[in-house]
């Protein structure tokens, strides 16, 4: 292997390994945008979108006021901080839809952040199944759920235990129902374990698959009828 090869394969390596890019979502839009003729680059309020550039003004989306423009660069930086490290494929597969949804709430571009975030996320997930299966394939078959999640992670908090709003604030189950719900879950084979009381990791039990990934595996259904 030659060493331009070398460096070729080490710079593939490098970007499979990376769960989330703020540079990669903004050469996605860039990617994207170019490719429309400039009548179809125009935004419903009648601004020019330029392909890859954040947005320069404030904006509010329906009843969701997503930061100022002039914090985008900091939420940008933290979105990489946060969900752009290496990790086991399960954390993956969090990061990825955690960082679909935070995209979204910080609302980066004028327009066609949503196809930018899919797309960012549809590569993401590449590693996993190397093409096999898309999130966008999901949320296609599922576009009026996916959108009213999206609306709906953006309101207001409604009590201490609900999960939207502020992300920093969890709150976590006692000891007791925390190890119920365990059980529950090792039961059920949604998560496994080697040994009683080793660590656990996530199980795909094929029942499961109707949850998990809706309307995806129909023939499951059929299969375990």
């Amino acid at each position: 292997m030659t060493p331009e090869s070398n460096r070729q394969t080490n710079r593939q390596r490098k970007r499979k390994n990376v769960s989330f890019s703020t540079k990669f979502l903004i050469e996605a839009h860039r990617a994207l945008y170019e490719r429309l003729a400039p009548e179809d680059r125009i935004s419903d309020d009648g601004e020019v979108i330029v392909p890859g550039q954040i947005r320069t003004r404030d904006v509010e989306v329906g009843r969701h006021i997503p930061p100022t423009a002039a914090s985008l660069p900091a939420f940008l930086e933290r979105l990489d901080q946060v969900y752009g490290p290496t990790r086991s494929w399960e954390r993956t597969l969090i990061a990825t839809a955690c960082a679909h949804h935070r995209v979204a709430w910080v609302h980066p571009f004028l327009d066609g952040k949503g196809r930018a975030t899919r797309l960012q996320s549809h590569c993401a997930l590449w590693k996993l199944s190397e093409g096999l299966w898309s999130p966008n394939r999901g949320l296609a078959r599922s576009t009026t759920t996916y959108y009213a999640a999206l609306q709906n992670a953006d309101s207001a908090r409604r009590g201490d235990l609900d999960g939207r709003g502020n992300l920093a604030q969890m709150t976590g189950l006692g000891e007791r129902s925390a190890r119920s719900l365990l059980s529950k879950l090792l039961a059920d084979r949604l998560l496994v374990s080697d040994t009683p009381y080793g660590p656990v990791r996530f199980g795909m039990p094929l029942n499961s698959l109707g949850m998990i990934f809706p309307n995806l595996y129909p023939e499951v259904v059929q299969l375990l009828a």
